[in-house]
């Protein structure tokens, strides 16, 4: 019995510190990303990037809602579901905050000049229109 308890509270440290240092999952909220990504998607983020890996064109990145563009979301009700959910998500486990997420594909890295729109709605990088070459586009 002793071992089998050893063994569970290892995974839960692996998994807490796979989720906190490595990657983290989410699922895809909303249609911004179709037909890439589809609604209720799950994926697996990075999240050695940007600190250890630079983001490149391309790069599909997740990033905390920064001016409110999602609709509010209903608070979830205090009950047992809601903490082991919460238990769950801080091992990484499950996907309790992605409903506050966007997901977005990089058109532009710093140094990049970014101006939208040509008199086609078109954007232009670096003064070339449309996005980055398709060869640089990595996911």
């Amino acid at each position: 019995m002793r071992d089998l308890v050893v063994i569970v509270v290892v995974a839960i440290l692996i998994s807490v510190l796979l989720k906190t240092f490595v990657v983290r999952s989410f699922y895809i909220p909303s249609s911004s990303m179709e037909s890439t990504l589809q609604v209720n998607d799950r994926i697996i983020v990075n999240e050695l990037v940007p600190n250890l890996m630079p983001i490149e064109h391309g790069d599909v990145v997740v990033f905390t809602d920064p001016g409110n563009w999602l609709p509010p979301q209903q608070p979830a009700p205090l009950n047992l579901l809601a903490a082991v959910d919460a238990a769950l998500t801080a091992g990484g486990l499950s996907t309790g905050d992605s409903n506050n997420h966007l997901i977005k594909r990089v058109i532009g890295i710093p140094g990049d000049t970014v101006v939208c729109c040509t008199t086609a709605g078109q954007l232009s990088i670096n003064d070339a229109i449309g996005p980055p070459s398709e060869s640089r586009l990595r996911a």
